[in-house]
């Protein structure tokens, strides 16, 4: 506590304290633990701190194993459905399953990370680190609109490979797999040089990841 100005008297009010705002011994330990690349975290929005490359890889490996295990469900379903469809009977790897797994990948994703990231909410990779999506001008929540377009801007260009070099087959699906498979890579690069750790899909959705 810190006295304000002034000393108590006759006639004069009692000596008030004001809070000193710390950081809390966790938050502080977070951000040490987590920014071994920069000693000090960049501020952010509204009071926060800017996540660091190495908290958002963090996340983004807890979200990964989390959508892995429901899409492993999901594309048994859709490869079962697409199979009784043709009137094969059993899976088969053509184009049509290939379409319906890109298809319930993208529901998939657009469900848990669309949804969790709006409205304040935060995914679990997110829970895990303490980290939570913003929008970058005044660090208010971000909508569903929002969320969606940070979505596409980070799965899109992937999923539309794939699809194209289903369509087009022969030696663009090669060269158009090594795109998608690139894509991820170039927002992490761009995360990692940024300053304040705000990536492609982040500028384009105007949104910041914050330590909260």
């Amino acid at each position: 506590m810190r006295p304000k100005r002034g000393l108590t008297g006759p006639g004069r009010p009692p000596l008030r304290y004001s809070p000193v705002v710390r950081a809390s011994a966790a938050a502080s330990l977070r951000r040490r633990w987590w920014n071994p690349w920069c000693p000090t975290s960049s501020a952010g929005p509204n009071g926060t701190w800017m996540a660091s490359t190495p908290a958002r890889i963090s996340s983004w490996i807890v979200d990964s194993i989390v959508l892995s295990l429901a899409m492993a469900v999901a594309w048994g379903v859709a490869t079962r459905l697409v199979a009784l469809v043709n009137g094969t009977g059993t899976s088969s790897e053509g184009s049509g399953n290939v379409l319906a797994r890109v298809a319930v990948s993208a529901s998939i994703d657009a469900s848990y990370i669309g949804i969790l990231w709006s409205g304040g909410r935060r995914t679990l990779g997110m829970v895990w680190n303490g980290l939570r999506v913003v929008r970058a001008t005044d660090g208010a929540p971000i909508g569903a609109g929002i969320a969606l377009v940070r979505i596409a801007a980070i799965e899109a260009p992937g999923y539309l490979a794939t699809i194209i070099s289903v369509l087009v087959g022969g030696s663009m699906a090669a060269e158009l797999a090594v795109v998608g498979d690139l894509w991820p890579w170039l927002l992490l690069a761009t995360v990692s040089f940024d300053r304040r750790h705000r990536g492609l899909h982040d500028r384009a959705a105007g949104t910041a990841v914050v330590v909260r």
